[in-house]
């Protein structure tokens, strides 16, 4: 029995965490302080006698044991705290958390199973981002995975950008979020090569929402209104965007290499999951190291435009002895380019050679 996502987060929303921490974890009432914000109490999962040891956070709606680590790997959202401290499944779970507060829960496929999973697994990584590094990020509701408010303008922009697939924005955590002058973006989380969130890049909603074409600063003078702000820093030339899951989906022990973030999830509704991003018109050293300890051979897919063409030439000369192919697109990025045109274009991809690489291009 699987059941929807949205069901699943509303109730999610719903359930009262103090009422499931006395009925399920069996804390007692008296040792509970809650200030609205935050609800401290002993671990009711290892049974511990820290007043102040387990926390849950009411409106993040996720829970930690500072004692133990319980539920380390979890979700630790409320089903997870149930499946925890029951030892029952998912399903089961979240059965009995809809008994308990009288909510029907509407049924549905796998695929709102793993949507929710997924929601739950962003949540998770970037509380532990919140944990371990500074960050001027607001985001609606606090944690990425939420699919209201802001995240319906989040879902505008995708469709109006030609994205019908709306389990793109599950796979890749896109959330909203508001930059450091309140303006609503669309956050696409950085992760390094082993699944670590490492940082935020937020997007400009075009098309969707209307910008002031500048701003204020802090300092008194006019700023522009970039395209894209880095709200969670961390170093482009670091990290390769998707890189964490095209490793896994190597296709004949190849990558194929795109510019920009949206290119690769592009590539991927096309069905190319072993595309990563550079975030730039060319590679830096440390990311063409990460492209030689994930694969064998790489496909260049070159957009139409010298600043492009430029940043290939220079690349691939940071990956000598590796096998490259090159495949350049008629027109602009893949973004422009249909499923059809992006497959005639990688079958005419060309082999690199160090001799010739202006032939290539």
């Amino acid at each position: 029995m699987y059941y929807k996502r949205e069901s699943l987060e509303e109730l999610r929303q719903l359930a009262d965490p103090k009422e499931v921490l006395i009925h399920v974890g069996g804390v007692s009432a008296a040792s509970i302080k809650d200030n609205g914000y935050e609800i401290r109490c002993p671990c009711p999962l290892h049974g511990g006698d820290n007043d102040s040891g387990f926390s849950w956070k009411s409106h993040e709606g996720m829970w930690t044991c500072f004692t133990k680590e319980c539920g380390k790997g979890s979700g630790r959202d409320i089903y997870a705290f149930v499946m925890l401290k029951n030892g029952i499944q998912f399903n089961e779970a979240a059965e009995l958390v809809a008994k308990m507060f009288g909510y029907s829960l509407e049924k549905g496929n796998s695929e709102g199973y793993s949507a929710y999973m997924t929601a739950a697994e962003a949540r998770k990584d970037f509380q532990a981002m919140q944990r371990t590094k500074p960050t001027k990020l607001e985001v609606l509701r606090s944690l990425p995975g939420y699919y209201e408010s802001g995240s319906d303008h989040v879902s505008q922009y995708l469709k109006f950008r030609g994205y019908e697939d709306q389990n793109l924005v599950w796979k890749f955590k896109f959330y909203p979020c508001i930059d450091s002058h309140g303006i609503l973006r669309m956050g696409i989380p950085a992760y390094n090569e082993l699944g670590e969130l490492v940082g935020v890049n937020a997007r400009r909603m075009d098309g969707v929402l209307e910008y002031p074409s500048t701003v204020v600063n802090s300092l008194g003078k006019e700023k522009k209104i970039a395209k894209y702000d880095m709200i969670a820093n961390f170093k482009k030339g670091a990290v390769l965007f998707n890189l964490h899951r095209a490793k896994d989906n190597l296709v004949n022990d190849g990558l194929i290499l795109v510019e920009g973030e949206l290119s690769a999830v592009r590539m991927d509704s096309y069905g190319y999951h072993n595309t990563i991003a550079s975030r730039g018109s060319s590679l830096s050293n440390q990311q063409a190291n990460l492209i030689y300890r994930s694969c064998f051979n790489l496909t260049f897919l070159v957009e139409a435009d010298e600043a492009a063409e430029k940043g290939a030439i220079s690349s691939m000369a940071r990956l000598s002895g590796m096998k490259i192919l090159v495949a350049k697109l008629e027109q602009g990025d893949p973004d422009d380019n249909s499923a059809e045109d992006v497959a005639q274009c990688l079958q005419k991809a060309v082999q690199y050679t160090e001799k010739d690489i202006q032939w290539c291009i």
